[in-house]
């Protein structure tokens, strides 16, 4: 949607796709646990890295029944090797 150099989160209603603020910082050789928590009434979405600051968006949300998954992704606008390590995911559905 949009080149970043930090970690950003990205919602989609089906039609138009945002990105939110910056999240946080991308650095070399650092893990990171990222956190997308969506409100019971599926009015927002918020972010937050390593538990740190969380962006909330409220626009651009698929419907409160549509079906979610999570999506990562890392993007190159460098042109030079990158190496994407993932190691595991836990999702924890409720409050």
């Amino acid at each position: 949607v949009v080149p970043d150099s930090g970690w950003v989160g990205l919602t989609r209603d089906g039609t138009t796709a945002s990105a939110s603020a910056q999240v946080a910082a991308i650095a070399v050789d650092t893990r990171y646990r990222l956190t997308i928590q969506v409100t019971g009434t599926g009015t927002s979405v918020s972010f937050s890295v390593n538990g740190g600051t969380v962006v909330t968006k409220t626009t651009n949300l698929p419907a409160i029944t549509t079906n979610l998954f999570p999506w990562f992704g890392v993007f190159n606008t460098a042109g030079v090797a990158r190496v994407w390590n993932f190691s595991r995911a836990h999702c924890r559905y409720g409050s």
